[in-house]
């Protein structure tokens, strides 16, 4: 049977945070890529496959993922995002 790995991603107005785990929940990568469609469309070469992915719900940071939702298995936003969890790092203060 093939791992499919699940992709969490907080989407910010400079970067984009990631992490990838399996179905287990092994960590298999986290980090920041810059929030560019070039970055984003190069760092989604390096994913393992199968993958989906879902993003905390955020405002339009002007970031085009359509590469994105249109590459993966089934990107979804909002709620699902807990699909995939966050990777242990420390919450982002945020002040509105």
């Amino acid at each position: 049977m093939q791992t499919m790995y699940y992709i969490g991603l907080d989407v910010h107005k400079r970067t984009i945070s990631y992490c990838v785990k399996d179905g287990s929940g092994t960590i298999h990568a986290e980090g920041a890529i810059p929030a560019t469609r070039f970055d984003l469309d190069r760092w989604m070469k390096t994913l393992p496959q199968p993958w989906t992915a879902a993003m905390e719900a955020t405002v339009f940071y002007r970031v085009d993922l359509r590469s994105l939702a249109a590459t993966c298995c089934g990107a979804k936003g909002g709620a699902s995002a807990d699909a995939a969890g966050h990777c242990g790092g420390e919450k982002e203060e945020r002040s509105h």
